[in-house]
């Protein structure tokens, strides 16, 4: 099995942004995406609120001894200011929060100045010789100065053995002063495939957001 936040490639997450035309937002954390990100963003896009239901706690977190497949999920085990395991595409940039969900530390992602469309976070890690069902959440934020990206989300990248893309899309998430969750589950992982876990953002505007709580589970 080779699933896990991936050392992601540059290629492999433009791949899957660029692709984004062929996603479609959902709340149902078990579709696959159609249209481009921010074609359901809800109108208020400024921040105020989130896509997710009213979450406080984390109740999605199997029961049954299923292991967490992502690398450093938390980002507690980081060295120094950057968020250890994880890659930012786009030559955006990835450091360490203390405004934290749970334990001492978050991720703060950002575009760059040359990117202001999309940037996120991926960890490859994933491999499976049969189609596979995968569980897979994180937890969003806005940073304390408020200003976010109207959409952010969790993803299952998915190259096929003839090369193309398969994009699972979990539910966009409209980050505010409160933690929302973006989830997905989706079967992944035949024959050959390669399969990645990622967190994008969709920036027109600029803007940070917080990422902390990954999770990556096979059932």
């Amino acid at each position: 099995m080779r699933l896990g936040f991936w050392a992601i490639g540059a290629t492999g997450f433009v791949a899957a942004c660029t692709s984004l035309s062929g996603l479609n937002a959902s709340d149902d954390a078990g579709s696959s995406a159609d249209a481009a990100p921010g074609a359901d963003a809800p109108s208020d896009a400024g921040g105020g609120s989130d896509t997710s239901a009213d979450v406080t706690s984390d109740t999605s977190e199997p029961s049954d001894g299923a292991v967490n497949l992502l690398k450093n999920p938390g980002f507690e085990q980081s060295l120094g200011n950057g968020c250890t395991d994880w890659t930012v595409a786009f030559g955006g940039t990835a450091v360490l929060s203390d405004v934290a969900r749970t334990g001492a530390h978050s991720c703060l992602v950002c575009p760059n100045d040359q990117v202001v469309l999309y940037s996120g976070l991926s960890q490859y890690g994933l491999s499976s010789a049969n189609a596979t069902t995968y569980y897979a959440e994180v937890w969003l934020r806005a940073p304390d100065n408020g200003q976010a990206p109207p959409n952010t989300g969790v993803v299952l990248y998915e190259t096929l053995p003839d090369g193309g893309p398969q994009n699972h899309q979990g539910n966009f998430v409209v980050p505010s002063s409160t933690w929302g969750l973006s989830t997905i589950t989706a079967t992944a992982g035949a024959t050959g495939d390669k399969v990645q876990f990622e967190m994008h953002g969709y920036f027109p505007d600029g803007g940070c957001v917080l990422v902390d709580d990954a999770a990556l589970y096979a059932r």
